[in-house]
């Protein structure tokens, strides 16, 4: 807009999150190589009054693999936040107890969460029925809500109970202020069974997962912060670590700051 800051912030076009305008999203960290592929969404600005840091971080695994991580830091706002985790569909979705189907005709998208640990699920009603601007037509849509064990952040401790979560007087905070969501999306033929296995890897300030698919092992990591660390068969103090094996045998490996 020139610089005019007399303008209502909801008119400014600024894409520089140092600015301090409207910078809606920022996609950064594309890397790729032979069977990997990954970059990051930088959100924050849209939530900056509720959070300090939003990234959804997205893997692609050829041919039929996505690894998606939601990396979420909450400010100190005293105010109650409900954090889930939502996928819209045109087609139903049901829960199948270990995962979520999305069923078409023809195929239908595996939805397995890997973190946070001790999730639910459920699917709001009505949620995403919308009326089209200057249409009679409502358009709907089918939703799911995946969120922790815990409700609202801000609600009393399990272990300190006069006290709320934003308040240090109750010791060691049980939640937060970090929270991660890492889902593996999978799109199949509708017929076809689950065939492959998960398994969470998990540090103190790491976030991961290991998808065994007959003889191919694929190791997706997270580093929240820190230096050096091990975990599972990788060790690094990057930020992102994919490594792709087929047979016991290394095929690709890709890094982010390490």
């Amino acid at each position: 807009d020139g610089g005019d800051q007399r303008q209502a912030p909801r008119f400014r076009m600024s894409y520089d999150p140092r600015e301090g305008g409207d910078c809606y999203s920022l996609l950064e960290q594309y890397v790729h190589c032979d069977g990997i592929h990954m970059i990051r969404g930088d959100a924050t600005t849209a939530y900056g009054d509720m959070l300090d840091r939003c990234w959804r971080e997205i893997v692609f695994l050829p041919p039929d693999r996505f690894v998606v991580y939601d990396n979420l830091l909450t400010n100190g706002a005293r105010v109650q936040r409900h954090l889930q985790w939502m996928l819209h569909s045109a087609v139903p979705m049901h829960d199948a107890g270990t995962h979520v189907e999305v069923r078409g005709e023809k195929a239908k998208l595996i939805v397995q969460p890997v973190h946070p640990a001790g999730w639910t699920v459920r699917f709001p009603d009505r949620l995403a029925r919308a009326a089209a601007y200057q249409q009679s037509e409502i358009r709907e849509a089918y939703a799911m809500s995946l969120y922790p064990e815990w409700v609202h952040i801000w609600n009393e401790s399990p272990s300190k109970p006069p006290y709320p979560q934003w308040d240090a007087r109750g010791g060691k905070r049980v939640y937060g202020p970090d929270y991660q969501f890492l889902v593996v999306l999978s799109p199949v033929r509708a017929e076809q069974p689950i065939g492959w296995q998960l398994t969470p890897l998990k540090g103190d300030t790491i976030e991961g997962v290991v998808i065994t698919d007959g003889q191919r092992v694929d190791t997706v990591v997270f580093q929240r912060s820190g230096g050096p660390y091990a975990l599972g068969d990788v060790q690094s103090d990057a930020e992102k670590v994919v490594v792709r094996e087929v047979g016991g045998q290394v095929r690709s490996v890709a890094m982010v700051n390490g």
